[in-house]
């Protein structure tokens, strides 16, 4: 893993976990640095090729990701009808469908990784370690779960990726964000003390970071815009 100078790299805060009696930071890092420290290469042919399919399905359109409009409106109005918000959740899980889905088709049937198809359910455990739940999951595609396996179920041990999602950017959902993907993390990682490391993202609007977790380091990128897709989608 590329070497990370912390004494060099800017520091991101918890809005809730700030005072004399806490003292939580994060380094934040460019998408470059992170790239170099923990993903592997990868040739630029492929990439652009994935590119290129994700532009012929629609899901990029003018070098943005389509109708990625969270909460524009919305973003103003800060009470709403219960009814109202669990359409606007169910939306936000079939928006967020679109885009994985899309994504687990340009990775291939052969791929070792996708996303899961099943948006904030709970997933199999194994022993004590239960009550896990994101609203994105990266997982093995080929289970490392012990026998017996349910047919078509997702267990945690199989994930690699956890990731939140938020329609507004406000500091309140970022924070939540934030804190959920770092509670969720540590609960996959406990669950399985033979883990090295996963991998994280969170998801405030437009906005969208990269973390990465192992037992001596956690960091992340600084917020990339969603509608900026070339970024993103060479990452």
């Amino acid at each position: 893993m590329t070497s990370i100078d912390l004494f060099d790299t800017p520091w991101f805060f918890f809005q809730s976990l700030s005072g004399p009696e806490y003292n939580i930071g994060i380094p934040e890092i460019t998408l470059d640095l992170f790239k170099q420290a923990v993903l592997p290469s990868v040739e630029e042919s492929s990439v652009e090729k994935a590119y290129q399919k994700l532009r012929e399905r629609g899901i990029l359109i003018d070098e943005g990701w389509k109708e990625l409009n969270f909460g524009v409106v919305e973003q103003e109005q800060e009470e709403e009808e219960e009814e109202e918000e669990e359409l606007k959740v169910e939306v936000q899980k079939k928006e967020s469908l679109f885009y994985f889905d899309g994504l687990n088709s340009v990775m291939g049937a052969d791929s070792a990784v996708k996303f899961s198809n099943n948006p904030d359910k709970h997933m199999l455990f194994e022993g004590d370690h239960s009550h896990y739940k994101a609203n994105i999951n990266g997982l093995l595609t080929k289970t490392t779960a012990v026998f017996p396996i349910a047919e078509g179920e997702e267990y945690e041990c199989d994930v690699f990726m956890t990731g939140e999602l938020k329609k507004k950017s406000t500091p309140d959902t970022v924070d939540d964000n934030n804190k959920k993907v770092l509670s969720n993390a540590a609960h996959i990682m406990g669950a399985d003390p033979t883990r090295r490391f996963m991998f994280g993202l969170t998801i405030d609007k437009f906005n969208v970071r990269l973390w990465f977790f192992s037992r001596s380091h956690v960091f992340v990128t600084e917020a990339m815009n969603l509608h900026n897709a070339e970024p993103v989608g060479r990452s």
